[in-house]
């Protein structure tokens, strides 16, 4: 029996799909997202947010190359963005333990600064829709 091998190329490209819905501003991230991308999705976005909560799908992104700094330089980016608009949650849904203790140190860094949002993390998206459907 002869055995072939299929070489299988997974991209690392960052990737970040939008969908506004009536009550919630729905991100979905994949690939490799580094802190420049994180604000250009910020700056493009956000504007269109209104009062909507955010849900950031990033269960197919890696964010390893995140720094702590970089974590700090997002929050303060979303400050001068979001000003103080009303305070609204966004929720994250990840797909592994590095991605939910990641967002963690974000979640912290963000609070500590003040950023107008309400925040957690969850590991399933209908545990996310389920919390951001509750005000």
């Amino acid at each position: 029996m002869r055995r072939t091998s299929v070489a299988v190329i997974i991209s690392t490209a960052p990737t970040v799909s939008i969908f506004c819905g009536e009550r919630v501003f729905s991100i979905t991230a994949g690939g490799r997202l580094s802190r420049d991308e994180v604000f250009r999705t910020i700056e493009e976005y956000y504007v269109h947010t209104g009062e909507r909560d955010v849900l950031w799908d990033l269960t197919a992104a890696d964010i390893s190359a995140i720094t702590h700094k970089d974590f700090r330089d997002i929050a303060a980016f979303a400050i001068a963005k979001l000003g103080q608009a009303p305070t609204r949650k966004i929720a994250y849904v990840v797909g592994d333990t590095a991605t939910y203790t990641r967002i963690c140190t974000y979640i912290t860094i963000a609070f500590k600064s003040h950023v107008p949002a309400e925040y957690s993390v969850f590991l399933s998206l209908d545990s996310a829709e389920q919390w951001l459907a509750r005000h």
